[in-house]
């Protein structure tokens, strides 16, 4: 299931062949997006193992923040100023985990079992879009694999 929030870019900035983070975050770290966000989860992954990728280390601090407030207990982020080491072990092991990075888990990471993948974000890089969606798409024993969820509320699938 693929769910396509339909988005205006004209406002995004570019530099160098994408978005800058400035203009994401205009767009991603308000509190409307944020609402977004968890509105999206709970409609259509609530207790799914999920990946968000973010515009932002400050997008990604103020959904913790917002996904905590909400009562989510099993929720933590990751990204290049606030590392978390052990944070993969924890998403391999929680069954409705909730996982909120930068960028961070776009390639490399071997856990099979991701029943949704959310985009909180914009991008103009196919291959990027393609990475992070693919993080929901590999099979598994334990999760037939016939099917994923992805919330692209960037306007990405456009």
């Amino acid at each position: 299931m693929s769910i396509c929030k339909t988005f205006d870019d004209t406002s995004l900035k570019q530099k160098n062949g994408e978005f800058t983070t400035e203009s994401l975050d205009e767009v991603f770290d308000t509190d409307e997006a944020k609402y977004d966000v968890i509105k999206h989860y709970e409609q259509y992954a609530k207790g799914k193992k999920t990946i968000i990728f973010n515009s932002s280390i400050n997008a990604n601090k103020h959904l913790l923040e917002e996904f905590k407030k909400a009562g989510y207990e099993n929720v933590q982020s990751d990204d290049s100023k606030n590392p978390n080491p052990n944070i993969i072990d924890w998403f391999k092991k929680t069954p409705d985990a909730i996982l909120l990075n930068v960028d961070k888990y776009t390639a490399g990471m071997d856990v099979t079992d991701i029943e949704c993948v959310i985009l909180n974000r914009a991008t103009l890089s196919l291959s990027l879009y393609l990475q992070c969606v693919g993080r929901a798409g590999r099979s598994t024993k334990l999760i037939p694999k016939d099917h994923f969820i992805h919330i692209d509320l960037g306007g990405n699938v456009a």
